[in-house]
């Protein structure tokens, strides 16, 4: 395999020809923190790009960039600590602390947490999600997921188990199998017709879906049953069909 050089932090290093800037920086002992980045499976921001955990910044060329999906070349730059890497780093950890349980920060959450440091401590927002005790294999607490996607993907495309599910109560609760929590960020974001994509992914006709479901989803929403009222899943769905460009 041809090796490339390239430079990390000053560093002057050796990655094969394909390797990404995380995969080198790992290979020299270069620690870069990630939580979603596993080395059998797909680059998550290649698969569900709103769900990756955006800590593997570097910058290449005056870019900072995801380590994770680019790919190394002859006498590229690489700078992991840059001013601007470590605020977006403490900023994108914040979001993902939120939805942590302070008192179970373990594992390689800590190590990221540890290293990148926080300005402020995180206000954690209890998701009082229900502890799955019925696998004789493992306790599953969708309190301590940060939906990072790892595990899921691991245990159906690496273990080919398929017994791990998301940590949503509206995705559990839908028979088509929709992810709706993606479809409802990427709405937010304004991006409708990306949303309906992703209901196409499950269901051939979602415009019909949007006006006659019976949205089971909407009963298991955690906003209605801990904060407020639900979310109008439904609706949403309606929303992106009618709201699409068509493609």
């Amino acid at each position: 395999m041809e090796r490339i050089k390239l430079t990390i932090n000053s560093q002057e290093i050796k990655a094969g020809s394909g390797a990404t800037v995380l995969e080198a920086a790992q290979s020299a002992d270069i620690y870069i923190p990630s939580l979603c980045y596993y080395p059998s499976l797909r680059p998550l921001p290649e698969v569900t790009p709103d769900m990756a955990c955006q800590l593997c910044l570097a910058e290449v060329d005056g870019k900072v960039v995801l380590s994770c999906t680019t790919k190394v070349s002859e006498g590229l730059i690489v700078k992991t600590e840059t001013p601007r890497v470590k605020e977006l780093r403490q900023r994108n950890l914040f979001a993902i602390l939120r939805r942590h349980p302070p008192e179970n920060i373990t594992g390689e959450l800590k190590k990221a947490a540890d290293y990148i440091g926080i300005k402020e401590p995180a206000i954690y927002i209890p998701k009082k999600l229900p502890i799955q005790e019925d696998s004789p294999f493992f306790l599953r607490d969708h309190n301590l997921c940060i939906l990072c996607e790892r595990c899921v993907r691991v245990c159906d495309d690496v273990r080919w188990a398929g017994v791990i599910e998301f940590a949503f109560p509206c995705y559990r609760a839908c028979p088509a199998g929709i992810d709706i929590p993606r479809y409802i960020r990427l709405i937010a974001r304004g991006r409708p017709s990306t949303a309906l994509a992703t209901i196409r992914e499950k269901v051939p006709f979602p415009g019909v879906l949007g006006r006659v479901c019976i949205h089971p989803c909407e009963a298991a929403c955690q906003r209605g049953l801990e904060v407020d009222d639900p979310l109008q899943i439904r609706m949403l769905k309606r929303f992106a069909t009618d709201n699409s460009d068509g493609s």
